[in-house]
């Protein structure tokens, strides 16, 4: 899932034969369409880390037992982040 349709990753991923769906990663229905509890893993990596935490968090709330891969720098987010998990 990419938020930005014009990032240049879409392509990088597509090439690889990684579907791509331009949507907002922190959406729970969204997640639950894409039949998140299936999943091995849940990647949130963008580059901004509130929104890796959101997406962690949707992810978890629809799939309580995710791993999770989280992106998240050294900052007070991540130091918050840490006490919700």
């Amino acid at each position: 899932v990419e938020r930005n349709p014009n990032s240049p990753y879409i392509e990088r991923a597509r090439v690889a034969g990684i579907p791509v769906l331009v949507a907002d990663g922190v959406d729970r229905a969204l997640l639950q369409q894409l039949s998140l509890t299936r999943a091995r893993a849940l990647a949130a990596v963008t580059s901004d880390d509130l929104s890796n935490v959101a997406i962690a968090v949707a992810g978890l709330a629809v799939a309580p037992d995710l791993q999770v891969v989280l992106r998240a720098g050294d900052g007070d987010v991540t130091a918050e982040t840490r006490s919700l998990f």
